[in-house]
Parts: structure tokens; sequence; C-alpha cells
């Protein structure tokens, strides 16, 4: 009988060590983050960086329609040869001052002039004779010997094209200066532009870079003739 208690006792005692040599296991090992838990991270940080990024691109866009350094935007209000009222926006040298109706000058001295629009007759040249007469070769008055149209460009600014007459004259204080004479086709008009220099081809680049911004609007308005009031109101942009 003591020999059956003593192998009771025996298996009590080593089901007893058997229990206390399982441990439990670290907190780390039991909770893993899966692969898609981590991608779904990673898509997050991702997604975060685009638009990020499409933030920046659109307040680089936003910067692209400011003026150029050191120059300042201005809008001229401008009628066509058909009755048509419009407004050209374009940026100019920060130290030109517009007098609020066509002029703009520097220290008192004009520096340029929006003169009008004319509407387009020939498409296919646009810019003709016809529109410029009066300058280049067509121009029948009489200079002194070197004085007169001294040279004619033709060339493209802003996606517009342009020709520009320079003319060697005595301006109104008996100084010698040269205007620049341009006509721009913006679409269905030929816009023209006065430039007043004191020297030949001494603000070339800075004519080059106002045409570059130009935008014009213009107002048309259709008259329903029997009750003689404006029926509608089209808005055409150039630029």
């Amino acid at each position: 009988m003591k020999k059956y208690v003593v192998i009771i006792l025996s298996a009590a005692l080593a089901l007893t060590l058997s229990a206390c040599k399982k441990e439990p296991q670290p907190a780390s090992a039991q909770s893993v983050p899966s692969s898609s838990s981590s991608q779904s991270a990673s898509k997050a940080v991702s997604s975060s960086k685009a638009d990020s990024s499409s933030s920046s691109s659109s307040s680089s866009s936003e910067a692209s329609s400011v003026s150029p350094k050191g120059m300042t935007e201005v809008s001229v209000p401008i009628s066509t040869d058909k009755g048509a009222n419009g407004t050209l926006t374009l940026s100019v040298p920060e130290d030109w001052e517009f007098n609020g109706h066509t002029v703009m000058s520097s220290k008192d001295i004009k520096t340029m002039e929006v003169v009008n629009a004319i509407t387009v007759t020939d498409t296919a040249n646009p810019i003709s004779d016809t529109v410029t007469y009066g300058f280049g070769a067509s121009d029948e008055m009489t200079y002194p010997d070197g004085y007169g149209n001294i040279d004619t460009f033709e060339g493209v600014a802003g996606g517009n094209d342009y020709k520009m007459f320079v003319y060697k004259i005595f301006a109104d204080s008996g100084e010698v200066w040269y205007p620049h004479y341009t006509f721009i086709h913006m679409g269905d008009y030929i816009l023209q532009v006065h430039f007043y220099p004191f020297e030949q081809t001494d603000e070339m680049s800075t004519y080059i870079d106002i045409m570059k911004t130009m935008k014009c609007r213009f107002t048309i308005d259709v008259l329903q003739i029997s009750k003689k009031r404006i029926a509608n109101r089209t808005n055409l942009l150039y630029s």
C-alpha cells in the first residue's frame, strides 16, 4: 500500500514541476504589425507628400501670374475702330507713372502711349501695309538726311506677332529721340502702341518684356436695332 502512495505522490510532483517550466512569452513577441498595416502607413506618408507637392505646384502657378521683378501691372482703357471698348492689362517698369488714361512717363518724360486697336481685315496678313499706313515706306513726310524711319523690326513677343518702326526725329523739346511705333497682333485686333526712348535701342529688351505681359479684354455691345438698346454683351479676352 505504501508503495502505491509513493508512486502517486511522485507523479503529482512531476506534473507540478512541468507546469512551472512553461514561462509566459514577452509582450514584444506577442504582437507584430502585419505587412499590410506597414504598407498602409507608407501610403499615408506618400499621400501627404503628394498633397504637399501639389500645393507647392499650385502656389508656383499662382506666382507665375505676378508681374516680373521690377515691374508693376497697370490697366489702360482702350477702344477699337469699330466702337468696342476694352482694357489693356500690362506690366511696366516700376518707375513709370501711369496718367490714368493712355500715357506712361518717367521723370515727367513720356515713355509709352497706348493708341488704339484696329480690327483685323486681312487674316492672311494681319499687320498689313493698310494697317500700318503712314509709317515706314508709306510715310509721306519729308525728313532731314539720316532722320525718319531708320529701322524696322518684326518678331514675336508673348505669342503675338509685332512690327515695330523705329524713327529718329526731334521731340517737342528740340532733342533727338527715337520713337518705336509698334503694331501688335492680338486675336481679332491689331494693337497700336508707341514707345519713346531717347536712345535708338536703349530700351528694346524692356519693350519686348512689356509686350510679353499684355492681355486685352474687349466688351462688344450688340444693339437690338428695334428698341435701340443693348441686347447682349460679349467679353473677348486676348493675350
